[in-house]
């Protein structure tokens, strides 16, 4: 089975949904203990055998052994996996097709292609303010040129359930560690909905701040912004595994829904903080390094923050 845009040919898709109450829990107790894990299926061995098979037959089923990864991460597409690191946002917004196509040239309405052209100027934009100060004026540009941004449009339609996706392509002259680093800033300020007066600036959206029906003035609601789908990156020694980030909780919960920071997050997750801090440059007083950042963003947010036990008057980790 394919499915063009969210996987290589030849790859095959499951996905699975527990809807029953009892067993919710032990799913996701299951994706817990064992995401990431590969289970190899054998069709044929697993078939009730009723009826003879033909030998010709038994060797061609023989060799249908398919490969399973157990992994909460649903859409992710052939060109996100291959790239150094990515930013998967997902579309909020009421009507989201004719805001795209509002911003391409006439006679371009429909070809996704050029949406995605608009987008990548939008992020080129975002990543000169996270970047400016860190990167040299070569690097910069070096990075600019090296992006690419892809719009998932099934059927070649753009709707609520398209992800955008910003690929950082190219690590050239810049680390890895500065390409995660960058990553993770942008997908701060994509789901960032704080609403402390200093976090105001740092709010950013690629498909509200541009809107030409409803521009985005200060107070309004963040309802409709991006919020972050995944954050990934590429393993070390260029190895085709990758690693996910975990900034945001994909629970739908909390003030403003799965993918975004809320007040607390940015108050209580030193990570969040240091990012935070990095891109306002004022660093909080536990101060960590890009690498200590990065690696603690690979731990979930519920093992990050420890929740009050209830039973002693909580303060809060960081002072």
């Amino acid at each position: 089975m394919q499915k063009t845009g969210f996987q290589k040919p030849g790859q095959l898709l499951g996905g699975i949904s527990c809807y029953y109450p009892g067993l919710v829990a032990n799913t996701q107790q299951l994706l817990a203990q064992h995401e990431g894990a590969i289970i190899d299926i054998n069709f044929l061995r697993s078939a009730l055998k009723d009826h003879q098979i033909p030998a010709h037959l038994t060797r061609f089923l023989d060799s249908l052994l398919v490969s399973f990864r157990v992994s909460r991460h649903a859409q992710t597409t052939a060109r996100e996996m291959t790239s150094v690191a990515a930013v998967a946002l997902r579309v909020n917004h009421q009507s989201i097709s004719s805001n795209l196509y509002s911003g391409v040239p006439d006679g371009s309405e429909g070809n996704v292609y050029m949406v995605e052209l608009m987008l990548e100027n939008r992020f080129r934009a975002l990543l000169r303010y996270c970047a400016a100060q860190q990167l040299s004026a070569a690097d910069l540009e070096w990075l600019l040129g090296s992006i690419a941004v892809e719009v998932t449009a099934p059927r070649k339609e753009i709707t609520e359930r398209s992800l955008v996706v910003l690929l950082f392509n190219d690590q050239g002259p810049l680390s890895l560690t500065q390409v995660r680093y960058l990553a993770l800033q942008a997908a701060v300020m994509c789901g960032l909905r704080s609403d402390k007066p200093e976090h105001e600036e740092l709010r950013w959206c690629i498909v509200v701040d541009f809107d030409p029906i409803s521009p985005q003035v200060k107070g309004t609601s963040t309802d409709q912004c991006c919020s972050v789908a995944s954050i990934s990156a590429r393993g070390e020694g260029g190895s085709t595994e990758r690693i996910f980030y975990h900034l945001t909780d994909n629970l739908a919960t909390g003030t403003h829904g799965r993918g975004t920071i809320s007040t607390e997050d940015a108050e209580t997750d030193l990570a969040i903080k240091n990012l935070i801090g990095s891109l306002l440059a004022h660093p909080p007083k536990t101060s960590l390094s890009q690498t200590a950042m990065i690696e603690a963003s690979i731990l979930r947010r519920t093992d990050r923050v420890p929740r009050p036990s209830g039973r002693l008057k909580s303060e809060p980790l960081y002072n």
